[in-house]
Order: structure tokens, then sequence, then C-alpha cells
């Protein structure tokens, strides 16, 4: 997720993560993700950095992320 730390996480790891790509929606995320998973692949949501300008709080986030995955 776009965010101030991603730069900084993506210049880290260029040789692992390459041009991984950088979603400014937590649903643009986890749509791309299940779209890309095949039958019994693990969608693993692990935030690198805190996220406080997409969302309130961890709980806020996780909330959502848990949302967007009942409605898929």
């Amino acid at each position: 997720l776009a965010g101030t730390g991603t730069q900084k996480f993506l210049e880290l790891d260029k040789k692992q993560f390459g041009n991984a790509p950088v979603y400014d929606r937590l649903e643009d995320a986890v749509r791309d993700a299940y779209e890309s998973a095949t039958k019994g692949d693990l969608i693993l949501f692990s935030p690198a950095f805190a996220s406080f300008g997409m969302f309130k709080n961890e709980f806020d986030r996780g909330d959502m992320f848990l949302k967007i995955v009942e409605k898929l």
C-alpha cells in the first residue's frame, strides 16, 4: 500500500520485490492478490508499516481487510 514507508521498503528490497505493485486502496490490493491466486494458495496480509494515512489504527485496517475478503 502507498504510504510514508513504501518507497523506502521498495528501495531496500528491490532485488527481492523488483517492480512490486503499489496500491492506493486496500481493496485493489486484495482483489489483485485474489485474482492472481490459484486454488490452494494462501494470501497473507502482513503490513510492513502502520498505514495511518489510510486507517485509524491496526484494528480498522484489519476490519477493512476482513470486509473486503468477505465480499470476495
